[in-house]
């Protein structure tokens, strides 16, 4: 920055500081940092000067090696357990927060706890249902995260549980990768060998295998705790909320909590398999006087409120009850001063309303740039990356223009969003974001998705809006302005041009896939209407789908497909689609680690006499997988017919989850069931309307 006087004259102050901070930090952290001098340019540096340039080339060298050199160091110092748990550890940063923060008294659910405490000790020794927990926005995680605290008094030093809390997840979480992330939490916490990736691909195979693995632990006399958060945030994967994969009796010794909301499509679903009787406990409204032991546990723990001020959140928390209506008022009090007017305070209406986010989002001259970043964010599915949320924030001309409406930028060919207003804006909206961490990324989410994102939606997202930064976002991934110079509307009045994004490829590395950029691009490209970028960018490209199938798994990529359907007329990628669920048997059983020649075969196999009647998309995906082919050094197939099941055939689906030879099979169009049994005893139920194993029973005689 340039620190300028009200003249617009070089600061002489600012800069001695700055200089000795520098001193300072350079005597204390030699190791690491590096001295430059170099002579500004009009008070700041331009990348087009020589000596500025190779003075930046520098810089980034330094950065990138050091970098370099630390994540080696950090990888030759981790042992193999740390290997083989690390998914096991990345989930502590979605629990462990809640869980020390919340305490029975803080939660206002002492009497629901107790509740849940008795049954889980009551049923210990006997077959029984989950617990279910319900209800209304707000306040099952604080009582989920205070239950796992007193499980431990509760149950004695033998205990052992694991946690997934989905409601916390940055984004909504695949019930294959939960359920994985559970079987290794139990393999880890009871001395058991971890399964072995290979069996656990696909949903019916993981169903089983935690099933076993509980039955396991019941034999042993272990006793085991589970606690499965927000099912109803859970990705429409799989089916999910159907709850085909939820047990509906557990061992002795092994109990399972889970919540949900009461208005969601999982718990209509859950009431068909729990006891109604013992199996649900409703988070009801709390009371005035458990809002008042909330609000002093807070002030306790954070500052302090004038009585009028206490007077007023409890007043406008009274008609709701509800503890996440009082938590966001708790949170816009922190910013309050002694002398802040009651006529301003937040609350007047229920949280599920646009009152969940203040109408000037950032405060002050930040508030429509709070309101662009709550947009955009918004429109990324509620989930972002800080550096990439700044990156499409500067690609934003109504940003940029409002960003330098008064002071000009610190170099003339460098026009971005400033570091430090970008910090003072995270700061202020601290209480509506937070970071959290998913596949070894730090993300940016909303506090409270549910009603953030609604609020945010129907305050800063009109239509045209919406359309608008979700160009800019689908711009971004595409890497459209990956080594060139974007011109803004506001050129003309500041004179430099917005510099290069930063690239986005398929392929930071080989092996490392760019997973935001495939979880996010088809749905940006979709709801921006930029659907010939999506046939030719996503659907049609032969090394995007087969990334995805690798990184994401094939389901994922159907559910892209099935989207795209919904919106566009086009028959390709319907038979695209329909490819791609004959394919999912051998993919699954591959666990994820298909060849890309193997794959570019199989699907050139069963598209390859589509190519002619369908050119633009299917024809490009096969002239895409023969040049693959061509291209192995290793000796592979190339079809140069269809030898395989064609989509659009007789052959629809591959039902997935009976061992052994099958040696009878009914169908019930009826009830819309499949049943089969199979020369090993078992008998397998599938539902014909999502193709999903219902049931797997054992005893069947032939």
């Amino acid at each position: 920055f340039k620190d300028l006087t009200a003249d617009g004259l070089m600061d002489g102050d600012a800069q001695r500081l700055l200089a000795e901070l520098k001193s300072r930090l350079y005597a204390t952290h030699q190791e690491v940092l590096h001295p430059h001098c170099v002579e500004l340019s009009k008070g700041g540096v331009e990348p087009k000067h020589g000596e500025h340039a190779r003075y930046l080339d520098a810089v980034c060298q330094q950065f990138v090696s050091q970098m370099k050199a630390r994540i080696t160091a950090a990888l030759g110092s981790a042992d193999q357990p740390r290997k083989t748990w690390g998914r096991v550890q990345e989930e502590d940063p979605h629990t462990a927060p809640s869980a020390t923060r919340w305490t029975p008294a803080s939660c206002g659910r002492a009497g629901l706890l107790g509740k849940l405490c008795l049954a889980i000790w009551e049923s210990g020794a006997v077959h029984h249902s989950p617990l279910v927990v319900h209800g209304a926005p707000g306040g099952k995680t604080a009582l989920l995260c205070s239950l796992a605290q007193e499980m431990q008094s509760v149950l004695g030093g033998g205990r052992r549980g694991g946690q997934a809390a989905g409601g916390r997840h940055p984004r909504r979480p695949d019930v294959v990768a939960v359920l994985r992330s559970l079987l290794l939490q139990i393999c880890h916490a009871h001395g058991l060998a971890p399964p072995p990736p290979a069996k656990a691909s696909s949903l019916a195979e993981v169903s089983e295998l935690f099933s076993s693995v509980l039955a396991e632990v019941s034999q042993r006399g272990d006793t085991l705790v589970l606690i499965l958060d927000a099912l109803d945030q859970l990705s429409d994967l799989h089916h999910a909320h159907k709850l085909y994969w939820l047990p509906a009796r557990l061992p002795p010794h092994v109990h399972l909590v889970v919540s949900m909301d009461t208005n969601s499509q999982a718990f209509a679903n859950v009431r068909l398999k729990v006891e109604p009787v013992t199996g649900f406990f409703e988070a009801e409204r709390l009371a005035p006087a458990d809002g008042q032991q909330i609000l002093e546990s807070y002030l306790r723990a954070e500052r302090r409120l004038t009585a009028e001020q206490a007077d007023g959140v409890l007043r406008r928390f009274e008609p709701t009850g509800s503890p996440l209506h009082l938590q966001l008022m708790l949170q816009e009090a922190r910013s309050w001063a002694s002398f802040t007017p009651q006529r301003g305070a937040p609350g007047r209406q229920r949280p599920s309303h646009a009152s969940a986010v203040p109408p000037e989002a950032g405060g002050g001259a930040w508030a429509g740039a709070g309101g662009r970043g709550f947009g955009i964010h918004r429109s990324g599915q509620g989930r972002s990356a800080g550096g990439g949320l700044r990156d499409v924030m500067s690609l934003d001309d109504d940003v940029i223009c409002e960003v330098y409406r008064y002071a000009p930028p610190p170099s003339p060919s460098l026009l971005r969003m400033p570091p430090l207003l970008w910090a003072g804006l995270r700061r202020d909206l601290g209480g509506l974001l937070e970071e959290r961490w998913a596949e070894g990324v730090a993300s940016i989410a909303f506090t409270h998705r549910c009603v953030c994102g609604r609020a945010v939606a129907a305050r800063y997202l009109t239509p045209a809006r919406r359309g608008r930064r979700l160009g800019h976002l689908a711009e971004y991934f595409l890497g459209r302005w990956a080594g060139k110079l974007k011109l803004t509307l506001c050129c003309s009045l500041i004179g430099c041009a917005l510099p290069q994004a930063p690239p986005q490829p398929l392929w930071f590395a080989p092996g490392v896939a760019n997973v935001r950029k495939l979880q996010e691009l088809p749905h940006h490209l979709l709801h921006a209407g930029q659907w010939e970028e999506l046939r030719q960018e996503v659907l049609g490209n032969a090394e995007w789908l087969y990334c995805k199938v690798r990184v994401c798994g094939v389901s994922s990529v159907i559910q892209d497909l099935d989207q795209s359907s919904q919106y566009m007329d086009c028959p390709e990628t319907g038979l695209i689609r329909d490819t791609l669920v004959l394919m999912r048997p051998s993919v699954d059983f591959l666990g994820g680690h298909m060849d890309v020649s193997l794959f570019s075969s199989e699907l050139l196999a069963r598209l390859c006499s589509l190519a002619t009647p369908f050119p633009s998309l299917i024809g490009q995906l096969c002239s895409q997988c023969e040049a693959c082919l061509l291209a192995c050094a290793e000796p592979v197939l190339i079809p140069k017919c269809s030898f395989l099941q064609q989509p659009g055939g007789a052959l629809q689906h591959t039902l997935t989850g009976l061992g052994g030879g099958v040696v009878c099979v009914e169908v019930s169009v009826a009830a819309d069931l499949l049943v089969a049994g199979s020369e090993e005893g078992r008998m397998a139920v599938w539902n014909l309307a999502d193709r999903q194993l219902v049931h797997l029973l054992l005893g069947h005689a032939g």
